[in-house]
């Protein structure tokens, strides 16, 4: 933290310490989320395709397990708006699933 920085003794005043840190909090750059905020299981490739979509903020990734067990990312997109919610469906009598996507607007 900035204000951290400066010592008491320094004679820095309140309103100077504000504007620095209003400074560095908007110049700070997010980042993708390394924890996924919500996913969903389904066959969305192909039928037994076992697979997971996960939403991570703005990105949208179907992820597969290889081998070895180990899940890997087939697919990675970035979406317009944050991502709040994922589900899978099934249209009756088809062998893949759709997933749907509850976002805000972007803005």
């Amino acid at each position: 933290m900035l204000v951290q920085e400066y010592g008491a003794d320094e004679g820095i005043d309140e309103t100077h310490k504000q504007r620095s840190m209003d400074c560095c909090a908007s110049s700070y750059r997010f980042m993708t989320s390394p924890l996924p905020q919500s996913a969903a299981y389904g066959n969305f490739s192909g039928p037994k395709a076992q697979e997971l979509v996960v939403s991570r903020g703005k990105v949208l990734e179907l992820l597969r397990p290889n081998e070895m067990g180990k899940l890997v990312t087939v697919l990675s997109t970035d979406v317009f708006g944050c991502i709040r919610s994922i589900a899978p469906f099934r249209i009756t009598g088809a062998s893949t699933d759709y997933i749907i996507i509850g976002s805000d607007s972007g803005r």
